[in-house]
């Protein structure tokens, strides 16, 4: 396994983070990566590769211990009582 893909749209432009965890209790790590939506249907393609570790020295994503997914909206951009949606379809590893 390489990465993580699949269809979005958002009823904007938006801007949201990708966060994958692998591992369990201590041994659990977090890797993140950012992405952008619009309005229409479209590729995302995130390589595992390019999903730096959140805390602690660097590391490649352990796939085979892949935990949870969380998708998170950036608050650093949106402003106070913000709404909006995003859908996601077709989701797959390659």
């Amino acid at each position: 396994m390489h990465g993580l893909t699949f269809m979005a749209r958002s009823d904007r432009r938006r801007h949201f983070w990708l966060q994958l965890r692998a591992g369990e209790g201590r041994d659990e790590r977090a890797f993140q990566r950012s992405f952008r939506v619009d309005g229409a249907w479209g590729p995302v393609t995130i390589p595992f590769a390019a999903m730096p570790r959140l805390y602690g020295p660097p590391l490649p994503f352990p796939a085979t211990r892949a935990q949870s997914l969380f998708i998170l909206i950036d608050n650093g951009i949106a402003p106070p009582g913000a709404r909006g949606w995003l859908e996601l379809r077709d989701i797959a590893l390659y």
